[in-house]
């Protein structure tokens, strides 16, 4: 979350903490896409890039948008939930 706190800052929010918590299989599926490795997905270690990460924050949660090389896209919810 400080990672968000950072980015929040910047663009002019306040740097209070969040009033939610992140669930852990919010949290696990995040690392997992964070943690991904171009033979995981099969592409190819010059691709640019092998997956797009974006979150956005709201006052009851997080909301993180995912989006793989291999096709695969996911919506995830910090609160739980989540629509692939």
């Amino acid at each position: 979350m400080a990672f968000l706190s950072s980015i929040a800052r910047l663009f002019g929010a306040s740097a209070s903490a969040p009033s939610y918590k992140t669930v852990e299989i919010y949290d696990q599926l995040r690392a997992q896409v964070l943690a991904l490795r171009p033979e995981q997905v099969g592409a190819s270690k010059d691709d640019k890039a092998i997956a797009v990460l974006m979150e956005t924050g709201y006052p009851e949660a997080v909301a993180t948008l995912v989006s793989v090389i291999d096709g695969a896209a996911s919506l995830y919810f910090s609160s739980g939930g989540g629509i692939i």
